[in-house]
């Protein structure tokens, strides 16, 4: 009588200090009618190569602070792995240009026990609240210090703003400039930040 018989076992292995996830020993033995024995073996390494995969991926928008909008906030991301368990998720964002109009890379890397890493990039174009001078009025001084600079200027969005006249130098809230003597002066309005200056 001919006979077929099978094993197989499998042991769990670390990824980092064994690479692989498991090994796993199968064997095949053929006895035919007169005892003569054929065996067969084969072993299967599970390995995990395959990155994370992020359950949503924000995507790149523009962000116009003069139209009231707002920069959303930097999230947490998640992410799953079919082979191994997602050790981090992690976050950065780095600001790119100066001035009223700047972009922010906001990058998220999700890493497993086994290494793989997935990366995730979003950037924001951020379009800065401009102010905008749209007269400047002056009342020549008379016999002394009592001129006077009078600054209209527009902001975008809900933005604030601060004046000078001494080419930025120094700053003040309000837009009037009294007791001032006769002279050159240099008008600058900023944002209250400082980002946008004209």
């Amino acid at each position: 009588e001919e006979v077929f018989d099978d094993y197989a076992t499998a042991i769990s292995g670390n990824c980092l200090k064994d690479g692989y996830l498991m090994l796993m020993f199968c064997q095949w033995t053929a006895i035919d009618k007169c005892g003569n024995e054929s065996h067969y073996k084969i072993i299967v390494k599970v390995v995990d190569r395959t990155a994370p995969v992020f359950v949503s991926k924000p995507a790149d928008i523009t962000v116009d602070l003069c139209k009231g909008q707002t920069v959303p906030a930097l999230t947490q991301l998640t992410a799953t792995d079919d082979c191994s368990d997602v050790v981090s998720v992690n976050e950065t964002e780095a600001k790119q240009g100066t001035g009223c109009n700047y972009t922010l890379v906001r990058t998220w890397t999700a890493a497993d026990s086994c290494r793989n890493v997935a990366t995730h990039t979003q950037e924001i174009s951020v379009i800065g609240a401009q102010p905008a001078i749209t007269n400047v009025a002056v009342v020549q001084p008379q016999c002394g210090a009592n001129g006077k600079i009078t600054v209209n200027a527009t902001a975008c969005g809900n933005g604030t703003l601060k004046y000078s006249i001494n080419g930025g130098q120094t700053y003040q809230n309000s837009n009037v400039f009294s007791n001032l003597s006769s002279g050159t002066y240099n008008v600058v309005v900023s944002t209250t930040d400082g980002a946008c200056t004209v």
